[in-house]
């Protein structure tokens, strides 16, 4: 009885997910982001990222935004932590956890420096 429960929770989280990963690969990925629009760019939301990474908690405040040309990116305001211009595979794995982040353009913004931002290369996220 146990193990059908198991089994059965097991496939919803499979198969949610699976449609999760099937609604987000249709998004439209941002080209060249005009880095003079961003703050005019349709903010589409907002959410705190934390996970655990060596020696202490990552923190970001990302927020995914939407170009006049219809292409999606976030932005990773930094908070505390392991700043996403550092991380390597195993945090975005991590981090994937949380958020879709598959090949969506990320700029990273430091509390110190709001509105300058940093692309972060699409190839530190694989091994």
């Amino acid at each position: 009885m146990l193990a059908d429960a198991l089994s059965t929770n097991l496939l919803e989280w499979t198969d949610n997910g699976m449609r999760k990963r099937r609604e987000e690969s249709k998004i439209k990925i941002a080209g060249d982001i005009d880095y003079t629009k961003v703050d005019s760019d349709e903010v589409l939301s907002e959410e705190v990222l934390e996970f655990k990474t060596w020696p202490a908690m990552t923190k970001h405040l990302v927020i995914k935004k939407r170009t006049a040309q219809g292409g999606i990116y976030y932005i990773f305001k930094f908070v505390s932590g392991k700043g996403v211009m550092n991380w390597g595979p195993a945090d975005y794995r991590l981090a994937e956890q949380q958020i879709y982040i598959g090949n969506i353009p990320i700029l990273m913004e430091l509390p110190k420096e709001p509105g300058d931002y940093t692309p972060i290369p699409e190839d530190y996220r694989y091994e």
